[in-house]
């Protein structure tokens, strides 16, 4: 059995185990494979959603194909989340910490899909030339942009942590 195939072989076996420490070596195989698998997923929907004879069946309504976009979009991720949680939270158990903080970006992304998916997209998709309504736009456009970098920011250092070593030794988490 290869490296790539034990790493993906005892995460699957662990899916719903969140409790233990996981090495780098142990994590960061399948957290690759979930991740291209993710990508590839998202390049999929795009390619299926914004067909242009899909489009032209529409009458061109890009409203319908940005909420189908977003959709595919947040449950392929929604399926990533649920499929690396566990061995996030072993991993950051490995370097001492709770599992509880890789909740923190996974909490600023949901928000931003509820953000995008109630206020920005009816916002930016409707007509209304006023003045009011071109300031809510904006408004609405850089609060996105607020919690998009705020989630990138706590992603980035999720990301950084477990990057670190492990505590040699055993920590509270297990041996």
């Amino acid at each position: 059995m290869t490296i790539l195939s034990a790493c993906l072989s005892y995460n699957i076996r662990n899916l719903a185990n969140f409790s233990g420490r996981d090495r780098r070596g142990q994590f960061w195989p399948y957290a690759g494979i979930l991740f291209g698998a993710m990508v590839l997923g998202w390049m999929a929907a795009f390619a299926v959603i914004a067909n242009p004879a899909r489009i032209e069946v529409v009458d061109g309504s890009l409203e319908a194909l940005f909420r189908d976009l977003v959709a595919a979009i947040a449950i392929i991720s929604a399926l990533f989340v649920l499929l690396i949680a566990a061995s996030v939270t072993r991993r950051l158990h490995d370097t001492g910490w709770r599992g509880i903080w890789a909740l923190v970006p996974v909490v600023l992304l949901l928000a931003g899909f509820a953000f995008m998916a109630m206020v920005l997209m009816p916002n930016m998709l409707s007509t209304h030339g006023s003045q009011a309504a071109m300031d809510l736009q904006v408004r609405s456009l850089m609060a996105a942009m607020a919690i998009n970098a705020i989630y990138l920011f706590t992603l980035g250092l999720l990301i950084a942590q477990l990057c670190r070593s492990g505590t040699p030794g055993p920590n509270r988490f297990g041996g």
